[in-house]
């Protein structure tokens, strides 16, 4: 599905809107043992994506189509078009790819269910968190908020509870600060000075307000 330029976004229920992200469109065809990467013009770029592809057979699903985008995340935790296309030949660990849609046979995905039904969980919810050094507000990098739909929503619970000012001279849009109050686990990818193909796997109050 290619976007078309429009003057103003379209409004209604029959309409589901996705964050444009800059990256290369992919799709994941996982046949048992077999997992291949295409590009949006078909071609097959498994080699390329081979970190991907190794990531794609940890899936619980015996045959599955995922549709989504392939790309690399800035210190802001925002999609790196200019690192995507080296990450590709130099850091194949810098790259995600974020999920729109799939489909499988082994009841994981459902054909037969609309699309709206697959979508995958947190619509209006923040897809990364920006984190800090314990004890200090040193920013150590970005980790994708990987939580399912109901963790979700008690992290954002948590946040607008805790929820205070920006850092002094700190300008980000659509971002909610927290206070001291909340210790987030991350998985990470280590030897690095900064958080790399990080995912938040939980968070629990670890201080007074």
């Amino acid at each position: 599905m290619l976007p078309t330029l429009v003057a103003k976004p379209p409004e209604g229920d029959d309409w589901i809107h996705e964050v444009k992200l800059d990256g290369y469109r992919s799709q994941i065809v996982i046949n048992g043992p077999d997992v291949r990467i295409y590009t949006r013009r078909g071609l097959d770029w498994s080699a390329e994506y081979r970190d991907l592809v190794e990531a794609a057979k940890a899936l619980d699903v015996e045959t599955a189509i995922v549709d989504g985008e392939t790309i690399v995340t800035n210190d802001a935790g925002l999609p790196d078009f200019a690192a995507l296309r080296r990450a590709i030949t130099r850091r194949q660990h810098d790259l995600y790819f974020v999920a729109y849609d799939g489909m499988a046979e082994d009841q994981k995905l459902y054909r037969e269910r609309p699309r709206i039904a697959r979508r995958p969980a947190g619509e209006g919810k923040p897809a990364f968190a920006l984190m800090g050094e314990p004890g200090t507000r040193k920013y150590v990098g970005s980790a994708f908020i990987t939580l399912n739909r109901e963790m979700r929503e008690r992290l954002w619970k948590r946040v607008q509870e805790h929820a205070g000012p920006a850092p002094e001279g700190v300008k980000r849009q659509a971002t909610t600060w927290v206070k001291p109050g909340l210790k987030g686990h991350v998985k990470h990818l280590r030897g690095e000075d900064k958080l790399r193909h990080a995912s938040l796997l939980r968070v629990q109050e670890h201080c007074r307000r």
